[in-house]
């Protein structure tokens, strides 16, 4: 496992993206790269994904596994989101993308592209590429009116969270 985290130093950082460039380019398996609030935005197109030092993190083809945990209480853009999504897509061994500490924005359609990709949201509502829905532990499909429920929610906490510091 590899961790590019917002408190690493911008050589370490660089570093770590350079080794797992190396290592994807010799087609060696990465099993998982998580940022730890080191997520700043990507690219549209899923080219890269842009730290908050700056730096940028290319699709690595031996890549399996990807968390990107947000800044608690982030709201994810649709184009955000989309870029998340292609960026996945552009990772050919990709077979989980976990999204932590953030609101994702509903959308009525996903890419069907990325096969068998498993998307994880908030390690409690799943998403699986293959069915284009929201999916709870249980299967249970999440309608739009309790993703309003959720996202009421999600503010009500954070506003909380916000209040007690």
């Amino acid at each position: 496992m590899s961790v590019l985290a917002d408190g690493d130093s911008r050589l370490l950082q660089w570093s770590t993206i350079q080794l797992l460039e190396l290592a994807s380019q010799h087609k060696i398996p990465i099993s998982e790269v998580v940022l730890c609030d080191s997520f700043s935005s990507v690219d549209p197109d899923g080219l890269f994904l842009v730290l908050h030092s700056g730096l940028c993190l290319p699709p690595l083809s031996t890549l399996q596994e990807l968390v990107i945990g947000t800044e608690m209480g982030r709201e994810v853009t649709v184009d955000e989101w989309t870029g998340m999504l292609n960026y996945a897509n552009n990772c050919q061994l990709l077979k989980e993308l976990r999204i932590a500490d953030c609101l994702l924005p509903w959308m009525d359609s996903f890419p069907t592209s990325l096969g068998s990709v498993q998307v994880v949201w908030a390690s409690w509502i799943h998403y699986y590429l293959r069915s284009g829905r929201w999916q709870n532990r249980s299967g249970e499909i999440l309608t739009r009116g309790a993703y309003d429920d959720l996202v009421t929610r999600f503010r009500e906490f954070h506003s909380y969270e916000e209040n007690e510091e």
